[in-house]
């Protein structure tokens, strides 16, 4: 019996596609570069008859296939790759470097069916993009696909950890001594543009937590302590993206909301 072919995004999940597609994400390589990484000796072996580049067909194809659904970026500049040579000093060719997007992740979503809207896509975009956070991503995940391990990372560094941060807050108040001082001087301030802030905040607060039904000192009090300790954690990409997140959720809590929704319901955590 034949198996079916493969859809577009099992092609990123499953099989060689899966490793494929991780190298491809995590920086702008070229298909030798990736061949080099994925079948070191079948590219050694190669190289060490022609030392020429060598792109297996399997890589070649995965990263055709990726380009015509849009799932590529192509490097505005080209970046060197290293020939080693039997004779003479090696030396680097100049290449175009491929790197994967998050449309499978946008993909994703839509056949699940909670599709992202463009100001969702434009948010996470912005924030899981950059070369560090793509290498910490895949670091934490290593045997995820792309695709589950950028969902998993992001609900795990935002949503869990600001619920969890919730919680110990309410749970060990002691704990946050400090904090809870520091909050009292923002809620009680002296100027007037101050007095407007906190008036500004207390609106905003009283809206993202209002379905929780607590006291309006209490909803103030839980979030703005959140804010001072995310910003008093060390600085990683990961405390980098819960403090967007929490900048995010003031300003705009309906927008955090249904995309946390999203991404919960994306990986089967809520109904």
């Amino acid at each position: 019996m034949v198996k079916p072919e493969r859809t577009k995004l099992e092609n990123i999940q499953e099989g060689s596609g899966k490793d494929i597609a991780r190298l491809f994400f995590k920086t702008y390589r070229t298909p030798s570069q990736v061949t080099k990484i994925k079948y070191n000796n079948a590219w050694r072996i190669r190289n060490e008859k022609s030392q020429r580049s060598f792109v297996m067909p399997i890589v070649q194809k995965h990263l055709s296939d990726w380009k015509k659904e849009g799932f590529i970026e192509t490097s505005r500049i080209k970046i060197p790759v290293r020939v080693e040579r039997k004779k003479g000093k090696p030396y680097n060719l100049f290449s175009a470097g491929f790197l994967m997007n998050l449309e499978p992740i946008y993909l994703f979503f839509k056949k699940e069916g909670y599709e992202l809207t463009p100001e969702e896509k434009q948010y996470l975009k912005i924030n899981l993009l950059f070369k560090d956070m793509r290498k910490e991503i895949l670091k934490e995940y290593p045997k995820e696909d792309i695709i589950h391990a950028t969902i998993k990372y992001y609900t795990k560094n935002t949503i869990m950890k600001y619920f969890f941060l919730l919680k110990d807050i309410r749970e060990n108040k002691e704990k946050y001594d400090k904090q809870f001082k520091k909050v009292e001087e923002l809620n009680n301030p002296k100027s007037k543009i101050g007095k407007e802030m906190k008036t500004a905040r207390f609106q905003i607060i009283n809206e993202i937590h209002k379905k929780y039904d607590l006291k309006k000192n209490k909803l103030v009090t839980d979030f703005d302590i959140i804010k001072v300790v995310a910003y008093q954690l060390p600085i990683t990409n990961s405390n980098f993206l819960l403090q967007k997140y929490l900048s995010e959720k003031e300003n705009n809590n309906k927008f955090i909301e249904i995309l946390d929704n999203k991404m919960l319901k994306a990986l089967q955590i809520c109904p």
